[in-house]
């Protein structure tokens, strides 16, 4: 027997979820720590982007005024 790209259907704790043939079942606990771990260093990096951002604005404006 072999299913196309919906393998099983099911019904747990009042939620139906469908599993793709492709794909491999995560956990909910687990991608929420992989989604934290992601976070982490976004943060910093949001950061400095908006640090670099801010301080190329200053340059441009610096160097317009000379």
């Amino acid at each position: 027997m072999t299913l196309d790209s919906v393998e099983i259907v099911t019904f747990n704790e009042g939620a139906l979820s469908a599993v793709q043939a492709s794909e491999g079942v995560v956990p909910a606990s687990e991608a929420k720590e992989l989604r934290n771990r992601i976070r982490e260093p976004e943060r910093p990096l949001g950061r400095k982007t908006m640090e670099v951002e801010i301080l190329k604005d200053a340059v441009r404006l610096a160097r317009e005024k000379n």
